[in-house]
């Protein structure tokens, strides 16, 4: 039985910067009234090319997975390249159903394996630091993550040279990576040298291209604020995913999403919404969470504020079942519902959430990550609603000192801290 072998994958804020825009977007919503970031999960990292493109770790189950690789332990013993190749295997496996603890210990188990082993094993060891460079992502150890995923492009480049198409997945996975590091400038770069190296490929209707048009509109629409440019992307890759996936499959669904969300359309997000989870049915737990969460993001949109609060709850407590309650990606679910409460005037509510916020971030990301400046952002308008205007005064600061740390002085962040101070 052939199963996913890797040897078969062939200072101070000017006045001009701080007044030049009155609705700056993020990730997260369309109004800077909404006062947070990344609420619209929707870009995606690469997994591994192989999975994506050549033998799918879906096929199998876990008992399979694991019974190959005791054969392989009970045969070769523990420093054996098939033993490697097996832990590699049941690595990947828990990757795609993104139980990342468990990834890590056989990815890593594989890689102290293959750094033994006398041999060349370049190509096994560019999927492993790819691999590593995700779990370590999901895990929320950037540093780590940004170390794997330029091991694995150095292997790759010196294996099928800079303009290829497997080449560029880690960095594909690199400008996801600075993107949810906030530092969107970079994420820009390295999206933008992968979707030029897929063009120039002729990769015309391929998943590849896709990936690269939705992680820029994704860039667009949060980052960079430009809903226009993020809807062309979008659309760019809905084209492709129709041709080569179909009209009903699951990440075309995400593709009319994308689009509707940019549109602002309610209604259109809705059905794609009911039609992806009743009609395709999600395969991982954190797709159906996004869902949850997006919904309730537009529903406070829009003014809605019992359907939000509806939704932005059902994503927050499944998130928590899931990642349990100290994981970084509860965040954005946090600050929408801080937003929400604040909304009803709901101060107290509001600052309770702000307050387990900021812990997590803190503990999660480190203490210069620039969620923290958001969420002091938050905090500051709630000691304004609780007239606490000494309270408010020393988060506007924080929030604002950050920023010039974290952003630099003309970043559109620091520019709104800015003119709470005002």
């Amino acid at each position: 039985m052939e199963f996913f072998s890797v040897n078969k994958m062939g200072s101070k804020c000017t006045s001009q910067c701080c007044e030049e825009s009155a609705t700056e977007t993020t990730l997260d919503t369309y109004h800077e009234t909404l006062e947070y970031e990344n609420t619209k999960e929707i870009v995606k990292d690469e997994k591994q090319v192989l999975i994506m493109k050549y033998k799918t770790m879906k096929e199998y189950d876990e008992q399979t997975v694991l019974s190959r690789l005791n054969e392989f332990q009970t045969s070769y013993g523990e420093s054996h390249e098939m033993t490697a190749e097996g832990n590699r295997d049941a690595g990947a496996y828990y990757l795609d159903k993104e139980n990342f603890s468990k990834a890590l210990e056989y990815l890593e188990r594989s890689l102290k394996t293959y750094k033994e082993l006398k041999g060349d094993y370049k190509l096994n060891l560019a999927y492993l630091y790819n691999s590593l460079g995700l779990a370590y992502k999901y895990q929320g150890s950037f540093l780590q993550s940004q170390e794997y995923f330029n091991l694995s492009f150095d292997l790759y480049k010196s294996i099928y040279g800079e303009n290829n198409e497997i080449t560029v997945v880690p960095l594909s996975n690199l400008g996801v990576l600075y993107q949810e590091m906030l530092n969107y400038n970079k994420a820009k770069d390295y999206s933008l040298r992968v979707l030029k190296v897929r063009e120039e490929l002729g990769l015309k209707t391929e998943p590849d291209l896709a990936f690269s048009y939705n992680n820029l509109g994704a860039l667009y629409e949060g980052g960079l604020g430009d809903l226009k440019e993020a809807k062309n992307y979008y659309e760019k890759s809905l084209k492709i995913r129709e041709e080569y996936f179909g009209t009903k499959d699951k990440n075309t669904e995400v593709s009319y999403n994308n689009v509707a969300n940019v549109s602002q359309d309610l209604n259109e997000v809705e059905r794609s919404y009911d039609q992806s989870l009743a009609g395709i049915g999600l395969e991982h737990k954190l797709s159906k969470l996004i869902y949850y969460h997006n919904i309730g993001v537009l529903y406070l949109e829009k003014g809605n504020l019992s359907k939000a609060e509806e939704f932005l709850k059902k994503s927050l407590s499944e998130k928590t079942e899931v990642l349990g309650g100290s994981h970084g990606k509860l965040f954005n679910t946090m600050v929408a519902l801080s937003t929400l409460y604040r909304r009803k005037e709901d101060y107290k509510s509001a600052e309770d959430i702000l307050d387990k916020t900021l812990k997590i971030v803190k503990e999660f990301y480190g203490e210069k990550d620039g969620r923290i400046g958001e969420v002091y952002y938050g905090l500051s308008e709630v000691y304004q609603g609780l007239r606490n205007w000494a309270k408010a005064k020393e988060f506007s600061w924080k929030a604002y000192n950050l920023g010039l740390e974290v952003f630099g002085p003309e970043h559109w962040r620091t520019c709104k801290y800015w003119k709470n101070l005002l």
